[in-house]
This record gives C-alpha cells, sequence and structure tokens, in this order.
C-alpha cells in the first residue's frame, strides 16, 4: 500500500500519534486528501485509519520492534530520540543505529524532517551525510521556528 503512494513516516520515540495527525489533517486541508495510519485516534476522523484518495500517505512509523527502518517513506520525521526499548536494541546505541537506518531509508529525492531542538536527533544530522534534512523547533538554527508559541 506505501508503495504506491508519496508517504510522511512520522517516527520518533515521543509525540509520533500527536505529529501524524497534525501532519495528516494539514494535509487534509490543504485537498491533498491523504491516507492516514496511525497508531491513535486523529480527533479530526474519529478513528486511526482513513483512505484517501491523494497520491500521499501519512503513517506513525513505531520504532519499538526496529520494523520501522523497512517503511518506504518519503519524508522521513523524527521529533525525539530517548532511550526507550533498549531490551529490544540491545542498548542506547542500537536505537540509535535503528533512526539512521530509518533516514537513510529515504530516497535520494526524499528528506529527513527533524526537531534540532532535541540532542539526539542534532547529533542524528551529524552521522548522516548523504540525506537532505529539514530541521524544526524553536531554536534559531532551525529552518522551520516556531516563535511567539502561546499555551
Amino acid at each position: 500500500l506505501m508503495r504506491l503512494k508519496w508517504c510522511v513516516s512520522v517516527a520518533g520515540t515521543h509525540g509520533k500519534t500527536t505529529t501524524t495527525s497534525l501532519v495528516a489533517c494539514l494535509l487534509d486541508a490543504g485537498g491533498v486528501d491523504p491516507t492516514v495510519i496511525n497508531g491513535g485516534i486523529v480527533n479530526a476522523y474519529g478513528t486511526n485509519a482513513r483512505l484517501g484518495t491523494g497520491e500521499w500517505m501519512v503513517v506513525e512509523a513505531d520504532e519499538s520492534d526496529g520494523t520501522f527502518v523497512k517503511l518506504p517513506a518519503t519524508l522521513a520525521v523524527v521529533t525525539n530520540i530517548d532511550p526507550e526499548h533498549l531490551d529490544f536494541y540491545g542498548g542506547f546505541d542500537g536505537l540509535r543505529s535503528a533512526f539512521e537506518a530509518f533516514v537513510e531509508n529515504i530516497p535520494f529525492y526524499g528528506c529527513a524532517i527533524v526537531c534540532i531542538d532535541h540532542p539526539e536527533v542534532q547529533a542524528l544530522i551529524g552521522r548522516v551525510r548523504d540525506r537532505r534534512f529539514v530541521t524544526y523547533g524553536t531554536s534559531p538554527q532551525a529552518d522551520l521556528r516556531a516563535i511567539n508559541i502561546c499555551t
């Protein structure tokens, strides 16, 4: 199913479901009508999955069992990398390597969209040399910067 669409895969140890929901709703509001597979309910849809008619797909890429590295993503989003699922990965270095593989799996015409505010994600950028990155966050160094945030 994913090979038939342009795909946004959202990974990270925290925030995947929320970020996947936000991306899906933004694309939907823009008239893209994406197919969506999320780990939790997307409030706007009342379900965790929907079949869109557009050429894009948005998926939550869960890292807990390592299978996220096999997803054919055009755009790979990394929200953060914290020491979780270390029993599966055999330690934090194993988890770091899995996120590197996730980003390295994107094609030459794709890119990784990553949160530069997170130190482990900053380090990931330095370890992956042959992929294009777009950074986001509150940092002045972010390509896409959030300012004047009100909660």
